[in-house]
């Protein structure tokens, strides 16, 4: 498709699980706003880091769209920031808040899109595009209802790598891959 896909994250387990998973370029979010800019400017604008400019904002450009998967509390800015003007920040965690500095929102006119359903045609489309160039997916299983606490203590740990998923039915599972085969 000829997109730079950066993973920007906090943990190191994402680190590291960004590099598996063929980021062009991880950054680590720990090291702060202004480093993050300079850092993606480097790898996908093909900047020097001197097109950012005193506020940390992208003097000359940024990325064209941004979605963010984290709910901390600085995630939705942080895309932002990385976004160039009139760019589109997707929005597909479920913080209890989203917090985006007006310097980022406003001044740069950054678009913001919430992501939580689709429809049935968008659904078909993403699984093409998953099928057809080969996305990964990595999927931590936890089997049984009876695992929910177990699910929940590694997910707060942070520990977590790729998404978490309780398996109710190994059987229609196995039964459903067995499908997907044919």
């Amino acid at each position: 498709m000829g997109l730079k896909v950066v993973g920007i994250e906090a943990r190191d387990e994402g680190l590291e699980l960004t590099r598996e998973m063929g980021a062009d370029a991880v950054v680590d979010a720990r090291k702060g706003k202004d480093e993050v800019v300079r850092e993606v400017g480097k790898a996908v604008l093909e900047d020097d880091g001197k097109g950012v400019d005193h506020n940390g904002l992208f003097a000359t450009g940024g990325v064209d769209a941004t979605v963010n998967l984290s709910d901390a509390d600085d995630a939705a800015g942080l895309a932002c920031a990385i976004t160039k003007m009139h760019g589109l920040m997707v929005q597909v965690a479920q913080p209890l808040e989203v917090k985006i500095p007006f310097m980022e929102l406003i001044l740069r006119d950054v678009r913001i899109k919430g992501s939580l359903q689709c429809s049935g045609e968008e659904s078909e489309e993403l699984l093409k595009f998953v099928a057809e160039h080969g996305v990964k997916v990595k999927m931590t299983p936890f089997y049984g209802l009876d695992q929910v606490e177990e699910l929940e203590k590694v997910v707060s740990s942070g520990k977590l790598q790729g998404r978490a998923a309780i398996i109710v039915d190994p059987h229609q599972l196995q039964h459903e891959k067995e499908m997907v085969r044919h």
